[in-house]
């Protein structure tokens, strides 16, 4: 589930690689679902969604254009293909570093992090590809985890409730009711910048 990938590629983003700025964040988060680009549907073949200002009519024929190519790679590569390799993660992060484009190391961080989490599956993922198009798994079958189950559902919120329940916390921490309705625009600056800290 998209929503699943986004919430495990936040988390590990917080920790090992904490974006800059918000739109960072963004682009960890399209990362983590740019590679389901295969799977025929999702999030990711609705980019209407998650591109604002777009007319209607414009963002309907995007999402299916977008689904109908995603459809065409399916049916081609099949899903958890070539673009599934964690050699496209690896040549991301290689080309930003190499051309100096940060944001593209944040979507090439996404991008691992939802192959990480896909070799967290019952299905697995093609480690080795395009050397080996074997599916390997990081757990043991019994351990590993149904995608769309309750157990992945369950994961899901429990991620989400706890990136959720860490901003409030860091939020509420410079809230003041009374001191808002006094002086709103600097106190809304204030704590915006306090939630940039602790996603840093």
């Amino acid at each position: 589930m998209s929503s699943t990938h986004i919430a495990l590629a936040l988390l590990a983003a917080k920790f090992v690689y904490p974006p800059a700025q918000a739109t960072d964040w963004a682009l960890v988060s399209l990362g983590a679902i740019a590679p389901d680009f295969d799977a025929g549907g999702g999030m990711i073949t609705r980019p209407s969604q998650w591109i604002p200002g777009l007319p209607r009519l414009f963002g309907r024929a995007l999402d299916g254009t977008t689904k109908l190519v995603s459809q065409a790679t399916r049916e081609i590569a099949g899903h958890r293909g070539p673009l599934h390799y964690p050699i496209i993660a690896l040549g991301l992060w290689l080309a930003a570093t190499f051309a100096d484009l940060p944001w593209l190391r944040y979507i090439a961080f996404g991008y691992a992090a939802h192959i990480l989490a896909d070799a967290l599956t019952r299905a697995g993922v093609p480690l080795w590809g395009p050397f080996s198009r074997r599916d390997v798994g990081f757990l043991p079958r019994s351990l590993r985890i149904r995608t769309g189950s309750a157990t992945e559902r369950l994961l899901g919120g429990v991620v989400w409730g706890y990136l959720g329940f860490s901003l409030y916390q860091v939020l509420r921490q410079g809230f003041n009711a009374q001191e808002l309705l006094t002086n709103g625009s600097a106190k809304i600056q204030q704590l915006l910048a306090r939630a940039m800290r602790y996603l840093q």
